[in-house]
């Protein structure tokens, strides 16, 4: 996964630079996460994987899928987004990304004013602006009174990987 990071007090350039992945998850002991000659096939044998160097079982099946209410990107092929939704579902503490990732690049220690899990975000497909949204405008109403209680949306949010099934795959 990637950190985008804004702000005046950064080290280095706003957005994203070299250094700004974050890798949790990674091969167990049945091998690669990816099958040899695919792209972003998962193996058909894969039954763990290593999420922060805690090996992990996983059941990368359609059955697994359809009982998380996932559905595949592609029916009848198994990859890695179907995988990592899968994670994120039986993991997600694990598989998101720590405080200290997060704080990276931060050069001074500012407290933490709010913390979101779904808002509404643009749809930069259609050329949507943050600021043509209602959450957009209200996180710049929290930032600059350093008070989470301005965060009120109405908008319903729309960050649910469910809302974006290609997601992963740009």
């Amino acid at each position: 996964m990637w950190i985008y990071r804004y702000g005046n007090c950064l080290e280095g350039q706003p957005g994203l630079i070299a250094g700004d992945g974050v890798y949790p998850i990674s091969e167990g002991a049945d091998g690669p996460l990816i099958s040899p000659g695919t792209v972003m096939e998962i193996p058909t044998s894969l039954r763990t994987v290593r999420i922060r160097g805690q090996l992990i079982q996983v059941s990368p099946t359609a059955e697994a899928l359809r009982a998380h209410n996932i559905k595949p990107v592609f029916p009848g092929q198994l990859i890695w987004p179907d995988l990592l939704r899968l994670l994120a579902t039986e993991h997600r503490a694990m598989v998101l990304a720590t405080d200290a990732e997060r704080r990276r690049r931060m050069l001074l220690e500012l407290p933490q004013i709010l913390q979101l899990d779904e808002w509404h975000h643009p749809d930069i497909m259609k050329k949507e602006l943050a600021s043509d949204t209602e959450c957009f405008r209200l996180m710049a109403k929290v930032l600059a009174n350093s008070d989470p209680t301005y965060y009120r949306p109405t908008e319903v949010p729309n960050t649910d990987w469910r809302n974006w099934p290609m997601g992963g795959m740009l």
